[in-house]
């Protein structure tokens, strides 16, 4: 079950690895780094049963979300992305919880 919570972090460095090896690593933000950091540090926090490390892992959905609702002229919108990142790790952070609620 703690592997279900690295599967953003996971998949977003995916993208990002195979899109900076074809482009080149300066084609990127550091806020990029930024993102699948707190991915990582969230998901770590959460297999730790700590259930606030999803509300940091949400906080790059944020982001999104605020980035959807400005026009940055990007290809496709932020948004929905956004939120189903910020859903995840919320349902998450519930989950790990009530788990650890009922547990003590």
């Amino acid at each position: 079950m703690k592997v279900v919570y690295f599967i953003p972090a996971i998949i977003f460095t995916m993208i990002f690895g195979t899109l900076a090896m074809s482009m080149g690593i300066s084609a990127f933000s550091p806020v990029i780094l930024l993102w699948i950091a707190l991915f990582y540090v969230g998901a770590i926090l959460l297999s730790k049963s700590k259930f606030w490390g999803g509300f940091l892992a949400a906080l790059p959905g944020v982001h999104w979300i605020y980035l959807g609702t400005k026009d940055t002229g990007q290809i496709m919108n932020e948004m929905p992305m956004g939120i189903i990142i910020v859903i995840f790790y919320i349902l998450c952070s519930v989950f790990v919880y009530f788990k650890r609620r009922t547990k003590g």
